[in-house]
């Protein structure tokens, strides 16, 4: 049938199906109630620890430096690492150990198979089950909730969980490594000074301190001793021109021979002899300069040839020493974490001791009520709206118009459905004269009878003469009994009434005599398939369908809400 989507076709829906709607809603209200009576109720205990990081925390593992900042990425793994000691089976496995597997879970020796192990059945009940460890990521707080028949035991569970926590985390991060660490200070140590010696060695065997240090010192002499050899010539070459500019003043006043002009003409020559030697020393190969200068690259020579073998020795003095001082640090830290564990101090602070809680905390009565109650209204309507898909009965007289593609003369229980019926027949044969009408059914007991009775009453008041024949009872040859009847009366109606049509020999017979036949279809029985091989067998046998009847309408949506729906 057709499909539903209006809201007005739901709420017909829901009123002609209300009994299944009522059925699969109890259904699931019953469930959820049934559900709130046989429940064990359980009481939920709640603890919490605080993780603290950087200059809050007790012991500070790895950070040697005294680092107050912890990272985020850092911070992030922290905490889940906390969180897995948490839900950790050996953690788990004390606690139970310690409380008692048959308190906590009192009958899970009769539930497991002899093939399980109670302790590893209860473990993993704990862990999928009843036990919740949560931290948000703003905070350093770690929640701990466990779920239990018995208020005191959950109690129980969290504070041996906490307790248990702490100590597991000071056996694994706080772990003494005094030891081993005091004996790598030593190797460290060791190898640091051995390196020293040997870079001492080398400065020794070569004649320095230090290879930069002594090449910039070399660079600066070779430097210094070029400038003061120019500047010597400089001077020379000076002292010369001012000599020169005297002799030509004087020549202009002495005369040549004059004491005055001998003396400086012999200042003058052993100017040039000084700057002579002056430039010889600087040009000759054997001169001052070039033994000094000689000297300095020879030895910058033998420097650069010794830097690789330096750099090597100055890099593994540098690598021993960082080396020595993290093992140093690490070996402190070792010694300061130790004593923090032997005072049961550590990084794991309890924020919130569990209480015994007084109300359980499931089932929750109100919410799986509800629940159940939504579900089944849920449930309910679609089941309503399946059904009402699926039925390919009539409801309707538009259902059974567009299924049989007739009109539909009239529906029943209807206060004027005989009076509308009367009209539409006079109108679809007004020009038939003494018309045969065969009001035919699907199955017997549609009401085709009643119908043909009413309307053979009424036709009779309004002035025609009516034949009304029963198939079922018809013992003569109806040719014959139409003839005479027609013979003597006019303005005359011949009714005839067909039910099981399918089934019925003489109405299949008598299809074809008729001037028209009208299908009475009952609501909700007859189903479309069936009704429309009915119209197809009259069609076959040479009838004609003239339409359709839709009786045993339930009206099943209240008046005043029917009249706002369809008025």
């Amino acid at each position: 049938m057709e499909d539903i989507f209006s809201i007005r076709d739901v709420i017909a829906a829901f009123f002609r199906q209300f009994r299944i709607f009522f059925l699969v809603f109890l259904g699931a209200v019953s469930v959820g109630l049934l559900t709130i009576i046989i429940a064990t109720p359980m009481y939920q205990a709640s603890g919490s620890v605080l993780v603290k990081f950087g200059a809050d925390a007790d012991a500070r593992v790895n950070n040697p430096a005294g680092n107050q900042y912890t990272s985020t990425v850092d911070r992030r793994e922290i905490m889940q690492s906390n969180l897995d000691i948490l839900q950790s089976h050996d953690l788990l496995k004390m606690v139970m150990e310690k409380i008692g597997i048959e308190r906590i879970y009192p009958s899970i020796t009769e539930q497991v198979g002899s093939n399980d192990s109670p302790l590893e059945v209860a473990i993993y009940m704990m862990e999928r089950k009843h036990l919740t460890i949560k931290s948000s990521q703003q905070s350093n707080v770690i929640e701990i909730s466990v779920l239990n028949s018995n208020p005191e035991v959950a109690a129980e569970i969290v504070s041996n969980i906490q307790t248990i926590f702490i100590a597991r985390q000071l056996e694994i991060f706080n772990k003494p490594q005094t030891t081993f660490l005091q004996e790598q200070v030593t190797l460290a140590e060791e190898r640091l000074n051995k390196s020293q010696k040997a870079l001492r060695d080398f400065k020794a065997s070569v004649g320095m301190s230090s290879i930069e240090e002594e090449l910039n010192e070399l660079l600066k002499q070779k430097s210094s001793a070029a400038s003061v050899a120019f500047q010597a010539v400089d001077d020379a070459q000076t002292k010369l021109a001012e000599l020169q500019d005297k002799e030509t003043e004087m020549l202009s006043t002495y005369r040549e021979g004059s004491p005055p002009l001998i003396t400086l003409r012999k200042s003058i020559a052993e100017a040039e002899r000084q700057l002579r030697e002056r430039q010889d020393s600087l040009n000759s190969k054997n001169g001052t300069l070039s033994e000094q200068t000689s000297g300095i690259n020879k030895r910058i020579t033998k420097l650069e040839d010794q830097r690789n073998r330096y750099n090597d020795l100055v890099r593994q003095v540098q690598v021993d020493e960082t080396s020595y001082k993290n093992y140093l640090a690490r070996s402190e830290e070792a010694r300061v974490n130790e004593n923090l564990g032997e005072k049961k101090i550590t990084s794991i602070s309890v924020v919130d001791s569990p209480s015994i809680p007084v109300k359980p905390t499931t089932p929750r009565k109100k919410l799986t009520l509800l629940i159940s109650m939504l579900a089944g209204g849920v449930l309910g309507i679609m089941c309503v709206l399946i059904r009402e898909i699926f039925d390919e009965s009539f409801r309707t007289p538009k259902q059974l118009s567009e299924a049989l593609g007739l009109p539909v003369l009239t529906s029943f229980p209807k206060k004027d459905g005989a009076m509308q019926l009367f009209n539409n027949i006079e109108h679809l044969l007004a020009n038939v004269p003494q018309p045969v009408i065969q009001f035919v059914s699907s199955y017997e007991g549609e009401g085709v009878d009643d119908i043909a009775i009413d309307l053979a009453n009424l036709a009779t008041s309004q002035g025609k003469n009516v034949l009304l024949v029963n198939t079922e009872q018809l013992q003569k040859d109806f040719a014959q009994i139409h003839f005479e009847f027609t013979k003597s009366h006019n303005n005359s109606w011949t009714i005839i009434t067909s039910s099981g049509m399918l089934n019925s020999e003489l109405g299949k017979s008598l299809a074809k005599l008729a001037s028209g036949s009208i299908m009475v279809v009952e609501a909700e029985r007859t189903r479309a398939p069936v009704a429309n091989e009915v119209k197809r067998l009259i069609e076959s046998l040479g009838g004609k369908v003239i339409g359709g009847v839709l009786v045993k309408r339930q009206m099943y949506i209240p008046a005043w809400i029917y009249n706002r729906l369809y008025k």
